[in-house]
């Protein structure tokens, strides 16, 4: 039997050391990034604690400065002939990719902060902290953030949804909002 588990631990080891650890990072296997954080702050955001959006390619456009009413940013993605379904919407290949700024409610530290998302349309989404989408990066110190967002379709987001977007950071075990904002998405 010592001989069998000897065996066995020996064909394990082996697999282990060929195969390798399992291992996935942000931005693995060609893929392009969702949040990048950006150098220069947008311009235009006065209220503190809100975010503002902004257009952050040429495949996105902004599609009137309100949507159902509100002052919610509605942005949709521009089709092509190249990127256009049988039905003329764009498909899912295409993202919506947005440029947010705010003026935090208080300072960020240097580290980590979270790009929270949840879909705003599914009511029990935020009560029980069910997020669409979580991403996360590296920022400095400061009363100002600014970042680029792709929200793809292959992600889990979807064409006419709203989706409440939160800057946070973790500070003494607990989570702090410096910013949130909502967007449509059309």
């Amino acid at each position: 039997m010592k001989t069998l588990s000897k065996i066995l631990v020996g064909v394990l080891f082996s697999l282990g050391v060929t195969m390798g650890p399992a291992y996935a990072a942000p931005g693995s296997a060609g893929e392009q990034p969702r949040l990048e954080i950006l150098d220069t702050a947008l311009t235009g955001c006065p209220v503190r604690g809100e975010l503002c959006f902004a257009t952050g390619s040429a495949a996105t456009r902004t599609v009137g400065a309100e949507y159902g009413g509100d002052a919610t940013p509605n942005f949709t993605r521009i089709t092509t002939p190249a990127n256009r379904t049988i039905s003329g919407t764009p498909d899912d290949s295409v993202p919506w990719t947005v440029e947010v700024s705010a003026s935090l409610r208080q300072r960020a530290l240097t580290g980590n902060v979270l790009f929270i998302v949840y879909d705003a349309d599914d009511p029990k989404a935020m009560a029980h902290n069910e997020v669409t989408a979580l991403w996360q990066d590296n920022t400095r110190a400061g009363a100002n953030i600014s970042a680029r967002l792709v929200f793809s379709p292959d992600d889990g987001f979807h064409a006419g949804h709203t989706y409440r977007i939160n800057v946070a950071q973790i500070l003494n075990g607990r989570q702090v909002i410096l910013a949130s904002g909502d967007i449509h998405l059309s």
